[in-house]
């Protein structure tokens, strides 16, 4: 049809179509196609064979686009697009290849043709055309009993299982579950509804009605198959329960169809008249374990409506319910402990969402919350059901699904846990719906009974914000009046903050709508009693760490949820303030005012009623707060509340929001004192809250202005405030630029000129205009100018960056380089700077270059760029700076050939005096001017210049390139090539006379270190300026500016990368190198004349892989040297036109050369594998890739694993490097040491669902390595036993974890007699170990459980109590018993009284017995006998003899063991705070072992070790004078004793560290005066010796 007269735009489009590559050119194409079609009216003429054609080869090609992409969505929108008279012909094409389609398809799998993934391309073509595709359906519908049998086809094939297994039973799962999936939708959509009644013969079937019949009955056989066999995937099973009762629905009427039911549940036999009499026997027949039990309800459940239900509980009210006889199938199943437990621990069934969840006791919550729900519905549509008696609160039904409830609501899966949240809500549903009384007693019996439970179990809270929907809050604080205080105290564990936050949110929303129509006077005093007045009992009295959960958490959830109670909470903080201020009180009021200004739920009348008693003279913040809190909060010593109150004076709601005088004093006040903070994070946020405050103040600054041109009475306010803000910032840049002195630190000079940048990146924005004028009243003279230039020399580059930049934003006038005495002496300063060989001096001869060239004056002659001629041409300023950048490279260029001839003469004598990389920075500075283009009158001298950059950096890389590819750059010092001036050549670096040389030129010591970093500096320039070459070339092929290189150029450039990266050894070297090649290699890809020299490259690689016919261009070292960086360049920058062709090619072949067999190969083969894994490694670590290398993953693992195991040692560690990487790539970067950390993995079903043909090599990998895991356990290598142990952890079966531990203990020697060896018995203790935490851990708060396995680890523990002592000789097995003894029954008070005294005789005889501390583990057994005999110490001291517990602790603090004396103190440590933290005697547990010492080092360093703890400030707040009377006591006692000149300088130095531990103490116990006489008295040691004088000043610090 091209050929005809009468061409339809639509055929030329479809042929280009076909004709493009590109998938965004296709899809561009389609939606002109569509376009075109929508542009149609019925009145065209559609009889002509065109239309047809056209339309065929469309539905062609949406048939062959990918499925769900956007270019098969675009073709099925261009059908949408047809009009009217052509829908039947459009129907009709679609028709065509879907019928053609379906043919080949069932021709394939009868013929058993079909490849692994046909039948999953077939099922993806049919849902195409039934989702969102009108036309797509219609097509479908009016083949649907070809559909169908295809489909059946399909799952008879897939369901004949091979003998054996292989890698395809994945995808034969897969498929499975796919095929009945589409079915399903397919017999929703079209299905034919037969509605037959029971008792009727085939012969009442009429039409397609006799095909359909027997389809479904084979679909109804299939899926009673898969539904009984185990063998299938859960999702599969769960589907064919879902699939029979549609398929049930679409035959039988609602009557027929209610008796089906219950003939299904009660397993009635079937009649032989029924038309499905023997499929349902089959069903029926089958012997359904629990699990097709339970898929078959699932399906039940899901497919029918709730109308059928009802229907079947009317018709058979004097017969058995069947919803009666459902949940009691569940609950009983629920409650089996059968062998089942064996196939859920097997089979790893966990099916969310609607489908199956097991573990251990809890099995099948989801069924059963999904049958409670479809009661619970039933309820609320049929309240005529009488059920009454079935579902009464003290029926066995609910209270059984509350047990269930009980028992899994703090289960360890959060998919269980949220289940028996909705299995909750369904039971209080059904109560309400049932409930004919108004009487909540069941409620309040619920309430009160989870009220009583553990408060840090999480599904607690999920419970209770369910009882808060029905029961009013008053009656829940009535019967837990400390409510809020237990709430509270829960949220600082970690593990439930979230789930105690919500049910806050749940609770403060309920409060508020139950109070919300009472008077305001009653509101606010409810509000007050029942939530503030807690909040404040605890932010007074509490620990730091529940002040810190009330400020962090409480308070901003009631403020958002209760804004109005923002008036009584700052009228209690400014009260506090008054009596009591601390950090927590300072903390909090910026939190609070954060919150309150962001929500804006402040007006001036709430202000008033805040603000009643405070004086009319103070000045008030915002008309809040005395603005002098603010200030306090400014300079405070904690650097959180001093950012958070920046925070709070730079942001706001609205970005044009006024910034106030105070404010604007606050904010000066904060940065004059702030600039030089020494956290990162501190500097990083400040200036972020900079540039918040800078947009404010541009902003409201326009808004001013705005107003001042137009409302007349405000004028002279406006004009006043516009003043300030020009006050303001003429002191916020004062106060910069005078923080930029040469002696200023790093820290100040970086923050100061940060500052600096954010005023005039913001400030000056050209497009808002009365900013800018606001900006031009800054007066900045000639000084600061030259502060900032200054900068440039700076030796952190940032800094030169950021000078650079604000610089740029001055005018030629404020630079003053409309003189040209200042251009020359600026221009020979950078001569002067590029000469230098300091790498710091040629970046800012880089910087100041361009800076010149982009601002100075074009009246004047630019002194770097002498042959430039101004008066010969007529060009615009633009252009000139470009020309004169131009030249400026010419001249640069004759600098650089001089270098290079001295180099090539003398290299020593280039590097002291004629260094050239100085000179290519600021050539690479200049080649950024040239992207504006050139005068064609002057391409010739670009040419040029361009010819001869090239020939000098090849020149230098030359001469250079014998050290930078040296093994060892760093000590290679040749003396032939430094002074000889005939061709190089590569001396032999072993020689001995080159290790001592030292060349001395002109006073210029040449080192080694000397040369190399001139080598490597060089090559960095080199490699830069290609690839500023490579990118110019690409802007100027884009732009047309005629400035690429030529062919022959960019091949020269391409062989010197390639060169480079291959033969380079070094890893420095060709990292530089990467950087430039992929800007070339970005060039060649979008450069039609280059496009296809990087595909040229790949092939040619791969041929010599291939081949195995490595050439010597190819570095052959342990990561492939550059070769790797090679490829990745290459690939990173393969354009999205190009469909990743070159990518796939590489992974493709690259997995087949890594996978070749190494034992059978030689050497270059060997060699090619290592290039292939490690070349694997770069592309699986590139983020770049992203997704694209998931297809690869699978292959990637199988390689890396048969490569560990080859015997080949460079190809085990190249493999081994490929599989870390791949490990990185599934689960993610691992940021925890610990190999079995959570926060990098995922279950077996996501990472098989992902990866499903990692299944069976997994498996078989497993098996292989299981096999002999006894061997593992008992492995003479430690970190064997220690995998070993954990892997068999989750291998037991929680039935049987207490027999398994009590056989493990059985295997342990009774007495030392017993020949085991020591590796036998530290796998057992550690396989115990294992399984005591694990088990404890998964069932916590079941104290039946937990009491039974420690009675008996405690019985057979006591037989075995010998391995503790010095009988035992292995001391890493004696630590391990002492520490699980410790562990589970000492600190749990489970060992008896004489055991617990006869272990603690023999440690304490052990402790005297001196160890050689190089024997493996004995400083862990020092650490575990001192940790146990202070816990049995502490825990036992009424009937242990207190002169012995005295002297035993005495003995471990003065131990000759720094060990023994460590782990002393920090147990004693440990103790204080569980004392301090249980409110016991600190006195009469601690102290009494402390002052009866005579040694006052030890009481000094126990102190400081001990007390003054990080909390101990905060935990000796409370109110028990004893314990502050302690404090004061023993600061007396150091103070005296740092004091005291007589004493040894060691101690005092100790007396003086523990004084400034507890500096909170010096100011709460010693009033101003006494503070002021401490610090006279403390002044003077400083004078005494260095050491004094810097703890002093340490002290007076911390003091201040």
């Amino acid at each position: 049809h091209q050929q005809s007269d009468r061409q339809l735009p639509q055929i030329e489009l479809v042929v280009q179509c076909v004709q493009q590559e590109d998938t965004l050119s296709q899809l561009n194409l389609v939606r002109k196609i569509g376009n075109l079609f929508k542009g149609l009216t019925e009145d065209n003429d559609y009889q002509d064979e065109q239309w047809q054609c056209c339309l065929l080869a469309l539905a062609q090609l949406h048939s062959q686009a990918p499925c769900r992409s956007p270019l098969q969505r675009a073709f099925a929108s261009a059908f949408q697009k047809v009009p009217i008279p052509l829908k039947t012909t459009a129907i009709a094409s679609l028709e065509d290849i879907l019928q053609h389609d379906l043919e080949n398809g069932k021709f394939l799998l009868l013929h058993h043709k079909a490849k692994v993934d046909d039948i999953a391309k077939y099922l993806e073509k049919i849902m195409s055309l039934l989702e969102n595709f009108k036309l797509g359906q219609e097509c479908l519908g009016k083949n649907s009993l070809l559909v169908v049998e295809f489909l059946t086809v399909c799952l008879t094939y897939r369901m004949k299982r091979p003998q054996s297994c292989s890698n395809d039973d994945a995808y034969i799962d897969e498929d499975c579950f796919s095929i009945i999936k589409v079915i399903i939708a397919i017999l929703h959509k079209i299905g034919l509804k037969l509605n037959q009644a029971i008792d009727r013969e085939n012969s009442c079937l009429i039409g397609d009605q006799n095909l359909w019949l027997p389809l479904y009955k084979r679909l109804l056989t299939s899926a009673s198959s898969i539904l009984d066999q185990g063998d299938y995937l859960h999702d599969s099973r769960t589907s064919a329960g879902m699939a029979i009762f549609l398929i049930l629905r679409l035959i039988f009427n609602q009557n027929s169809l209610v008796v089906k039911m219950r003939d299904l549940i009660f397993r009635k036999q079937a009649n032989d008249t029924d038309i499905l009499s023997e499929e349902l026997r089959k069903i029926k027949s089958n012997d359904c374990d629990e699990t097709t039990t339970l898929y078959l309800y699932h399906g039940l459940l899901t497919m029918l409506n709730v109308d059928d239900f009802v229907k079947t509980e009317n018709e058979y009210q004097d017969q058995e319910s069947l919803m009666a006889i459902i949940i009691s199938n569940l609950i009983k199943i629920s409650y089996s402990n059968l062998d089942i437990e064996n196939e859920v621990c097997n089979q790893k069934i966990s099916l969310l969402s609607g489908k199956i969840i097991s573990d251990r006791n809890v099995k099948y919550k989801i069924d059963l919350s999904l049958f409670v729900s479809f009661v619970s519905n039933m309820l609320a549509c049929h309240k005529s059901l009488n059920w009454k008696v079935i579902l009464l609160p003290e029926g066995k039904l609910i209270q059984n699904l509350l047990s269930r409830i009980w028992d899994n609501w703090d289960h360890p899966l959060e998919g269980v846990r949220y289940q028996m949240k909705q299995l909750f809500n369904n039971v209080l549903d059904i109560h309400i719906a049932s409930s004919d009384s108004d009487d909540d007693a069941f409620m309040l019996q619920l309430a009160s009974s989870v009220l009583e439970q553990n408060w840090f179990r999480r599904g607690k809270y999920d419970i209770l914000s369910s009882l808060l929907k029905y029961l009013p809050i008053s009656k829940l604080l009535v019967l837990r009046p400390y409510l809020l205080n237990d709430v509270i105290y829960a949220m600082i564990d970690p593990n439930v903050t979230s789930h105690v936050g919500n049910f806050l949110d749940m609770l403060f929303t309920t409060w508020k709508n139950e109070h919300r129509n009472q008077s305001s006077s009653i509101y606010f005093e409810r509000l007050q009693t029942t939530w503030l007045d807690p909040f404040m009992v605890l932010l007074k009295n509490d620990s730091s760490s529940t002040k810190r959960m009330i400020i962090d958490q409480v308070i901003p959830r009631l403020l958002n949820k209760i804004p109005e109670s923002l008036q009584p909470i700052l009228s209690i903080f400014n009260q506090q303030f008054d009596t009591e201020p601390n950090s927590h009180m300072y903390w909090g009021l910026i939190k609070i005012l954060s919150i309150a200004l962001a929500s804006g739920v402040m007006s001036q009348i709430q202000r008033k009623e805040i603000l009643h008693h405070i004086k009319e003279d103070i000045v008030l913040w915002n008309g809040l707060i005395n603005v002098d809190l603010i200030r306090r909060a400014l300079h405070h010593s904690d650097s959180q509340i001093r950012l958070d109150t920046f925070a709070l004076l730079c942001e706001s709601r609205k970005t044009c929001e006024e910034i106030h005088i105070v404010d604007l004093e606050l904010i000066l006040f904060f940065i004059k004192y702030n600039l030089e903070a020494d956290n990162a994070s501190f500097r990083q946020r400040l200036m972020t809250y900079a540039k918040k405050l800078m947009v404010r103040f541009r902003e409201s600054s326009r808004v001013m202005t705005a107003q001042h041109s137009k409302v007349n009475y405000i004028q002279s306010e406006v004009e006043q405030k516009l003043a300030y803000y020009k006050v303001f910032l003429r002191q916020l840049w004062k106060l910069c630029i005078r923080s930029l002195y040469p002696t200023a630190s790093f820290i100040r000079r970086s923050t100061a000129i940060g500052l600096l940048q954010i005023i005039v990146e913001i400030l000056e924005t050209k497009d808002v205009q009365h900013t800018s004028e606001i900006f031009a009243s800054l007066t900045i003279i000639s000084e600061e100018v030259e502060i900032l230039l200054n900068c440039l020399n700076d030796p952190f580059e940032v800094i030169k960056e950021t000078a650079y930049k604000i610089l740029m934003t001055l005018t030629v006038d404020y630079l003053a380089l409309t003189d040209q005495a200042r251009i020359g002496t600026l221009s020979t300063k950078v001569v002067n700077l590029a000469k230098s060989f300091k790498p710091s001096n040629h970046i800012a001869a880089g910087y100041l270059l361009k800076l010149l060239l982009s601002r100075y004056s074009t009246a004047c002659e630019f002194n770097l760029a002498p042959a430039f001629d101004r008066s010969t041409v007529s060009v615009s300023d633009q252009e000139h700076r470009i020309l004169v950048a131009l030249y400026t490279i010419k001249q640069l260029l004759i600098w650089v050939h001089d270098g290079l001839k001295v180099a090539k003469s003398n290299l020593s004598l280039a590097i002291t005096q004629s260094a050239v990389h100085g000179y290519l920075h600021c050539i690479l500075r200049c080649l950024s001017n040239l992207t504006g283009g050139i005068n064609d009158r002057y391409l010739p001298v670009w040419h040029e210049i361009l010819t001869m950059l090239l020939d000098s950096c090849f020149c230098l890389s030359d001469i250079v390139t014998p050290f930078v590819s040296h093994t060892s750059p760093e000590g290679y010092l040749p003396i032939d090539l430094l002074t000889n001036d005939d061709k190089l050549k590569i001396l032999p670096s072993s020689s001995s006379e080159h290790e001592d040389f030292i060349s001395n030129c002109d006073n210029q010591i040449i080192t080694p270190q000397v040369l190399a970093s001139y080598c490597w500096r060089s090559m960095k320039e080199i490699f830069l300026i290609l690839g500023s070459i490579s990118h110019l070339s690409q802007h100027s092929i884009q732009h047309q500016l005629h400035l690429e290189m030529s062919s022959d150029q960019a091949k020269t450039i391409g062989e010197f990368f390639k060169i480079q990266l291959c033969i380079v050894k070094h890893v420095g070297a060709f990292e530089l190198c990467y950087n430039g090649f992929v800007t070339y290699c970005s060039m060649l890809w979008n450069c039609n004349g280059f496009k296809f020299i990087p595909s040229i490259w790949i092939e040619e690689l791969l041929d010599d892989l291939k081949s195995c016919n490595l050439s010597k261009n190819l570095c052959s070292t342990r990561r492939s040297a550059g070769l790797p960086f090679f490829i990745k360049a290459i690939l990173t920058t393969e354009p999205m036109s190009a469909q990743k062709r070159c990518f796939k090619l590489m992974m493709t072949e690259l997995h087949q050369i890594a996978s070749k067999d190494s034992n059978s190969i030689d050497e270059n083969a060997r060699n090619a594998m290592i290039h292939a894994f490690n070349i694997l490694r770069s592309i699986y670590r590139d983020t770049h890739f992203g997704e694209d290398v998931h297809a690869f993953v699978c292959e990637g693992v199988r390689v890396a694993i048969e490569g560990i195991g080859t015997s080949n040692w460079q190809i085990r560690n190249a493999a081994t490097l490929l599989f870390s990487a791949l490990m990185n790539r599934i689960f993610g970067v691992k940021k925890d040491r610990d190999e079995q950390s959570r926060k990098n993995s995922m279950t077996g079903r996501e990472f098989f669902s992902r990866y499903p043909k990692l299944y069976h090599l997994l498996l078989q990998i497993i098996q292989e390595a299981t096999s002999n895991i006894d061997k593992c356990a008992h492995s003479v290598v430690l970190r064997c036993r220690l995998l070993a142990a954990k892997a068999i952890t989750p291998l037991v079966e929680a039935s049987k974890i207490i027999q398994n531990i009590k056989e493990l203990l059985e295997m342990l020697p009774l007495s030392e007699k017993n020949c085991l060896s020591q590796n036998f018995v530290h796998g057992v203790l550690l396989q115990i170990d294992g399984l005591l935490a694990s088990s404890l851990y998964l069932y916590p708060m079941e104290s039946s459980f937990k009491d039974e396995i420690l009675d008996i680890f405690a019985s057979k523990a006591i037989q075995r109590i010998w391995i503790c002592t010095a009988k035992n000789k292995c001391p890493t097995t004696r630590s391990l018993l002492l520490r699980l003894l410790n562990r589970y029954l000492i600190k749990e008070d489970r060992l008896h009284k004489s055991a617990k005294v006869s272990l603690y005789e023999m440690l304490a005889e052990d402790i005297e017995i001196t160890l050689p501390s190089y024997i493996p583990g004995v400083p862990l057994l020092l650490k575990e006998i001192v940790d146990t005999l202070i816990a049995i110490t502490m825990m036992n001291k009424h009937y242990l003899d207190p002169i012995k517990q005295k002297t035993l602790l005495h003995r471990l603090i003065h131990n000759h063991t720094d060990d023994i004396r460590c782990q002393a103190l920090q147990s004693l440590n440990q103790w204080t705070k569980k004392s301090l933290k249980e409110d016991s005697d600190v006195i009469s547990s601690i102290v009494p072992f402390l002052t009866e010492y005579d040694n006052l080092e030890t009481v000094i360093s126990i102190f400081t070790s001990v007390v003054l703890t990080v909390d101990f400030s905060d935990e000796y707040l409370a109110e028990d004078k004893q314990i502050s009377n302690f404090g004061k006591e023993y600061f007396n006692v150091l103070f005296q004793y740092a004091m005291a000149t007589d004493t040894d300088t060691n101690l005092r130095a100790i007396a003086l560290d523990a004084l400034t531990c507890c500096t909170d103490i010096i100011l709460r116990e010693n009033r101003a005066s006494d503070l002021g006489n401490f610090i006279k008295i403390i002044v003077p040691l400083a004078m005494e010796n260095d050491d004094c004088s810097y703890r002093v000043a340490k002290l007076l610090a911390k003091i201040s």
